[in-house]
């Protein structure tokens, strides 16, 4: 038999799949397409002074500046080499190992006052760290969404419980109003303030947000477990 919650993360996985095929290209494409932008004139530019250096109309004190052109495009190329294998380690290197409670309890943080002046609590349940391996900054954008939809579209406390399933890690924000959005993945498309732009950025480092099918307001950010 099928199991609803089952089928619908199948189905994320897959959709998460696809997008980050489609991620992974652009940024194959983008590295292709900088390196022929950016050398091929670099290339052509040092030939033609090369040729007029061989040209015996050219001046002896024309080809030695010639010549000194030649050496200054030279570093120009290595430094346009140098970018894009820096660009590269940088696209690499966005992800660094962390712990998600911690990332996620300075996020939270910032919603505690706010929350307190509407006479609510904020609860952290998580204690252990839950050791993860993400992009720090857009995760904190994600929580930061999901925080900001329970303050100000829910009721009563707000609980966040950080955790580690199997193959993926999960933050969720329960509020202990009604579920006011439709279970299921939320995209770019999703219509709602903020969670669709956190959609968006969810998929970016191959994760997704969705709402659980569940009488209370619980909406989770869900992320590839390294």
């Amino acid at each position: 038999y099928r199991v609803r919650e089952a089928d619908e993360l199948g189905r994320a996985l897959r959709d998460t799949g696809r997008r980050l095929d489609v991620l992974l290209e652009r940024e194959r494409s983008l590295a292709v397409t900088a390196s022929h932008e950016l050398r091929t004139p670099i290339t052509a530019l040092r030939l033609s002074l090369e040729d007029l250096t061989l040209w015996k109309q050219v001046p002896p004190e024309v080809a030695a500046e010639l010549t000194s052109a030649i050496a200054a495009v030279d570093r120009l190329g290595v430094a346009v080499t140098e970018l894009l294998e820096e660009r590269r380690d940088d696209a690499l290197d966005d992800e660094v190992a962390l712990d998600l409670v911690d990332l996620t309890s300075t996020v939270a943080e910032r919603w505690r006052d706010r929350l307190s002046e509407q006479g609510r609590d904020l609860v952290l349940t998580s204690s252990a760290p839950v050791p993860a391996k993400v992009a720090p900054e857009p995760v904190r954008q994600v929580v930061d969404a999901l925080l900001a939809q329970a303050t100000d579209g829910g009721t009563g406390n707000v609980t966040i419980d950080v955790s580690t399933l199997r193959t993926v890690l999960r933050v969720r924000v329960t509020d202990q109003g009604p579920r006011r959005l439709p279970s299921g993945v939320l995209h770019g498309d999703a219509g709602v303030d903020g969670l669709a732009e956190a959609a968006v950025t969810a998929e970016s480092v191959g994760g997704y947000v969705t709402v659980q099918d569940a009488p209370q307001s619980r909406v989770m950010l869900i992320l590839p477990h390294h």
